[in-house]
């Protein structure tokens, strides 16, 4: 009758062509932007899409943390080159300068290069935009080398199974959680 899932937005991407094509309804609790932006009257979105979310978190690092510049780490798949897009223009569209664009991989494990690439950058902020357990590995390996600059993420970064797999090296993470 419905299909509840899958939440990585590649997956969504894939089958909610065969769920329209069979007139299913579909919910996804993923969150590239163009997901719901295809015009498929049979996908359902469970929380907000990255067009909502990275404004705010746009906002909060330029009227919070009084950030010029920020470094990017984002991991190569769909759900992170949406978000990647997208925050980049939000933060050029207040004057934010993007000082490191630093791709990952999905299932990597060691983030030693990528935390030295964003400190390196010498950036206000750093937002993560990774799955959870890279969030996790590469808040561990922050943590290792002394990062002391704010690590921004958004719901992933400020997960369950971050803050488990993290350990106390989650304190290092803010972000924002879409409320509906």
């Amino acid at each position: 009758y419905v299909i509840l899932g899958p939440v990585f937005s590649g997956s969504v991407k894939v089958n909610m062509i065969l769920a329209q094509q069979a007139e299913v309804p579909q919910f996804t609790g993923a969150e590239a932007a163009d997901i719901t932006q295809m015009g498929n009257a049979y996908i359902f979105r469970t929380s907000f899409g990255q067009q909502m979310s990275m404004p705010k978190i746009a906002n909060y690092i330029r009227d919070s943390l009084k950030a010029k510049t920020v470094a990017v780490v984002w991991v190569n798949n769909d759900f992170g080159k949406g978000g990647r897009d997208t925050f980049t223009r939000e933060m050029a569209s207040r004057n934010i300068k993007v000082v490191a664009d630093i791709s990952t991989e999905s299932g990597q494990v060691d983030f030693a290069a990528d935390v030295v690439k964003a400190k390196s950058a010498n950036a206000d902020t750093i937002f993560v935009y990774t799955n959870e357990e890279e969030s996790a590995r590469f808040l561990r390996e922050a943590r290792k080398q002394g990062v002391n600059k704010p690590l921004i993420g958004e719901t992933t970064l400020l997960g369950q199974k971050v803050i488990e797999l993290a350990g106390d090296a989650v304190v290092l993470a803010t972000g924002s959680v879409p409320r509906t």
